[in-house]
C-alpha cells in the first residue's frame, strides 16, 4: 500500500471514530443504558464532576466539544505541514506517520475540550 493511501485511510478512520463518538454522545438511550448497566455509574460521574449520570458528556454540547477538538487537531496538523514541498521532508513524515501518538493527541484534545467552561 502506498504511503499516501495509508495516510488517507488512517485519517478516514479517525474521522469515522470521532463521528461515531458524536453519534453515541447524542443518543439519550446510550446514557440510560450505561446508567442501568454500569455499577456505581452516577457516583463515578459525580466524582469526575461531570454531573448527574454524566450529563456533561452527553447531548449536543458534548458533540460540539468533540468536534471542536477534531478541528483543533486538524488545524495543528495543517500548520505543521504548511510549506512542505516534498514527501521526503521530515515534517511530511510526521504528517504520514506516528499514528499512535497523533491519536493520543486527538483523545487528549477531546478530553481537554470538556474542561472549557460553558460560559
Amino acid at each position: 500500500m502506498k504511503e499516501s493511501t495509508a495516510t488517507r485511510f488512517m485519517y478516514t478512520i479517525g474521522l469515522l471514530a470521532v463521528t461515531l463518538v458524536g453519534c453515541v454522545m447524542q443518543s439519550p438511550e446510550v446514557q440510560h443504558a450505561m446508567a442501568e448497566n454500569i455499577p456505581n455509574f452516577n457516583e463515578t460521574c459525580l466524582l469526575l464532576n461531570v454531573g448527574d449520570n454524566c450529563e456533561r458528556l452527553m447531548g449536543y454540547m458534548a458533540v460540539y466539544r468533540v468536534c471542536f477538538a477534531m478541528v483543533a487537531y486538524h488545524a495543528v496538523l495543517f500548520l505543521w505541514s504548511l510549506f512542505v514541498s516534498s514527501s521526503y521532508n521530515c515534517r511530511a513524515g510526521l504528517h504520514q506517520g506516528f499514528w499512535f501518538f497523533k491519536f493520543l493527541i486527538l483523545v487528549a484534545l477531546c478530553i481537554a475540550a470538556f474542561y472549557i467552561p460553558k460560559e
